[in-house]
């Protein structure tokens, strides 16, 4: 439940209350019966103004959602004013999770009856070494797992150049260890680039663990990872001299010198992200192609004067992140503009194409991906409490923590986003699946440059297989199911 208030005075800070409509046991930690009249006087006392009400009937649920999604629109800069921490749920895991959620979107929590502001890190920090009640299964699990930790034994997947022993340690895997060493050596001693290191391996037929290509995002990990000096690090632990090293720390300190050195350095703002990322693929080498935006300045020889023009395109990513495959490109504005003249022409195809499929297939693959999304924030839920329960036990850091967290959370929101997309989507669902695809058809063509990139890809998705890039054509694949 949100209740909109009137608009700020200029400059003048916003605060929006939280509540539960439901009583807690301890009744000086309520909001008086009349909320709205005491969050106003809040405001009032402290120079806020009031920009809404958000109200929940048992712990954080949809108006915590709302919430949530109200901070992300307005920015930082926002107070959320509280009856008490335990309007977040009753366990400390669950409002140190809320309170870091926000303090994430730049917003301050304060209690409305002491104006005391909550914090995450003090939070838990209150309950380092409290058990309360004996510890559940998940706690087991993740104490267990950080006992191995500090012993040095390999969780998951071990890194490339290791495989897990039978003392449950990591040991050398001489194949891999090898290619190691020749990343190293390329990267320090020959001078060589991320991009030219990883076509070496490729030209070389060196596979990755799994038989596939090298790219720059797996050298790059290579070069960062402490693990090939000997030392195994897991839930913040960290064990010098764990298992054997393949790299001296001479050569490793020099590589992360190199790579601090060659870092690009951005200037401030981002590049608008590509409509048809995920949908465009290489014609010589079926590896998708990504969006590529630079910028060329010069001057102009008459007056002298500057002009600046930016350039976006779609590149393969075997050349950008493999240096393999050939200079593939295709001008982003050119390859938008001919995807919707060819849906336009091939429309009454796609409605027939679309209706041999069932309205209770349809509900299925919408079912599925439904399931697959809950799964999803399920997991990163679950990490979260694990890493949170470590907290609180004391045997992690919260400075630990908070790095890796507030990663998981943005993670779980746009989960969260997708879900909710996939609902609104079905409720706003008519027709058969023909008239869907013809419906679509016409929002991409006549809303083209208003409507948002979500809005985009989703309609693109539902009429697009895959788009293949050749020199002299481009190949669409229309989507039959």
């Amino acid at each position: 439940m949100q209740k909109a208030l009137n608009r700020p005075a200029i400059l003048q800070p916003k605060a929006v209350a939280y509540f539960q409509a439901a009583r807690h046991d301890s009744q000086d930690a309520e909001l008086p019966a009349d909320h709205e009249q005491a969050f106003a006087a809040f405001c009032a006392r402290l120079g806020y103004h009031p920009a809404g009400v958000f109200g929940e009937k048992n712990g954080a649920g949809p108006a915590f959602a709302e919430l949530i999604d109200f901070l992300r629109h307005e920015g930082s800069g926002i107070t959320v004013v509280v009856p008490s921490p335990d309007v977040f749920g009753g366990r400390t895991h669950d409002a140190a999770l809320a309170v870091l959620e926000m303090e994430g979107l730049g917003a301050k929590v304060q209690v409305i009856t002491t104006g005391q502001a909550l914090d995450s890190a003090k939070m838990l920090a209150t309950q380092s070494g409290k058990t309360g009640k004996p510890p559940g299964r998940a706690e087991r699990i993740t104490m267990a797992m950080y006992k191995r930790a500090v012993k040095g034994e390999g969780l998951g997947k071990p890194p490339y150049g290791y495989r897990i022993g039978q003392t449950r340690k990591l040991e050398m895997f001489q194949p891999e260890a090898e290619t190691v060493k020749l990343i190293y050596q390329l990267y320090t001693q020959k001078n060589a680039g991320i991009r030219l290191i990883a076509r070496h391996l490729n030209e070389h037929a060196i596979p990755t663990r799994r038989g596939g290509k090298w790219s720059m995002v797996t050298i790059r990990d290579i070069l960062r990872n402490r693990a090939y000096l000997g030392t195994y690090t897991r839930f913040g632990v960290r064990v010098p001299g764990s298992h054997a090293a393949i790299v001296t720390p001479d050569m490793f300190r020099w590589a992360q010198n190199m790579l601090e050195e060659r870092k690009p350095r951005r200037k401030n703002g981002q590049a608008a992200p590509f409509a048809l990322s995920g949908l465009v693929y290489c014609g010589y080498c079926n590896n998708r192609m990504v969006g590529v935006t630079r910028k060329q300045a010069w001057t102009r020889r008459k007056d002298g004067s500057k002009t600046e023009k930016q350039y976006r395109y779609y590149q393969c990513q075997s050349r950008t992140n493999q240096s393999v495959c050939e200079y593939h490109t295709k001008r982003s504005d050119q390859l938008e503009s001919d995807i919707l003249t060819f849906l336009t022409n091939r429309a009454p195809e796609l409605e027939a194409m679309k209706e041999k499929r069932s309205l209770a297939a349809t509900a299925a693959a919408t079912q599925k991906e439904r399931q697959r999304l809950e799964a999803m924030r399920a997991k990163l839920e679950r990490k979260l409490r694990q890493m949170l329960h470590l907290v609180t036990a004391g045997k992690l850091p919260y400075q630990t923590f908070k790095q890796s967290g507030p990663k998981l959370i943005i993670e779980k929101r746009e989960v969260e986003d997708d879900i909710r997309r996939l609902a609104a989507s079905r409720s706003t669902r008519t027709g058969t699946p023909g008239q869907q695809a013809a419906q679509a058809i016409g929002r991409l063509v006549t809303g083209w440059g208003t409507l948002d990139l979500n809005a985009k890809r989703s309609l693109l998705s539902s009429l697009v297989e895959n788009i293949v890039i050749f020199d002299d054509r481009t190949d669409i694949h229309l989507r039959a199911a």
